[in-house]
């Protein structure tokens, strides 16, 4: 008779091996097939021109920190 811990690594290591199988065989019968139509001639002919990239806001000073205070 196997070790508790035998089995219990066994079950472990059937888990790890089952994880994702359902997922697996429903993308082999379905297939992962993108829903969007693939371009067969390379890419469409019109394209928008890359739009400019706004300058980012400068930064605001940060508050002077509160000296704590001591007991006396």
């Amino acid at each position: 008779m196997a070790s508790r811990t035998a089995v219990t690594e066994n079950r472990r290591k059937a888990k790890h091996r089952a994880m994702g199988a359902k997922r697996k065989a429903a993308d082999r019968n379905k297939g992962t097939t993108p829903k969007f139509a693939i371009h067969e001639d390379g890419a469409p002919k019109a394209t928008k021109a890359a739009a400019p990239k706004a300058k980012a806001a400068p930064k605001a000073k940060a508050a002077p920190k509160a000296k704590a205070a001591t007991k006396a």
